[in-house]
């Protein structure tokens, strides 16, 4: 994707989707092992960030995937535009 959005960086982009990925640590509950996803944490802001991509905030839902037990939340869906 970094490649086409390079390629195409006058057009106008919008990418929406469960990305499986979280920006900072706040935006999981509930799971253990928070500390050995700092790389992802990075990696994925890197990736939003060479693809001049923004983020759009979310008003209202702060988290919108539940575990089976819903113990553990997370917001991995995302708006992002150019």
């Amino acid at each position: 994707m970094i490649k086409q959005k390079k390629a195409d960086d006058n057009g106008f982009w919008c990418v929406v989707r469960d990305f499986n990925a979280i920006r900072k640590l706040e935006e999981r509950r509930g799971l253990s092992q928070l500390n050995r996803r700092s790389k992802k944490i990075i990696k994925f802001n890197i990736f939003i960030q060479e693809t001049n991509l923004l983020d759009i905030p979310m008003i209202g839902v702060r988290y919108m995937s539940y575990s089976a037990s819903e113990l553990a939340k997370s917001r991995l869906y995302r708006i992002l535009v150019t």
